[in-house]
């Protein structure tokens, strides 16, 4: 981020503005934070969006220990991320789930 919002933006810049400006862009979104999803101001934002998010669902990791998350976790990541958002996909040790929007009872989460 610090590259996106440089001189210390990055520490202070909010969900919904990041959020904006990674769909603007056509990101993939891959955060450490999966939380953002817990808030209607950031849920607002998201089901405004087309972006889809890929985040860690432990914050207690190392960096080291998240990158390899991703990394286990990679051809899911870009078969998921080819599929239209928006979405949040939580990226645990062995696989990844559907955590924003919830599905229905009784449909399969993409």
């Amino acid at each position: 981020m610090a590259d996106i919002y440089p001189g210390g933006e990055d520490q202070s810049v909010g969900d919904e503005r990041w959020i904006a400006d990674a769909d603007a862009a056509g990101w993939v979104a891959l955060t450490k934070d999966e939380r953002i999803t817990r808030y209607p101001h950031e849920q607002a934002a998201l089901a405004a969006s087309r972006l889809r998010v890929f985040g860690i669902g432990n914050q207690h990791l190392t960096g080291p220990e998240m990158a390899s998350y991703y990394v286990a976790n990679i051809h899911r990541i870009l078969l998921r991320s080819a599929k239209p958002g928006p979405f949040v996909d939580v990226v645990l040790r062995s696989g990844v789930e559907r955590r924003w929007p919830r599905t229905k009872p009784g449909h399969a989460s993409p």
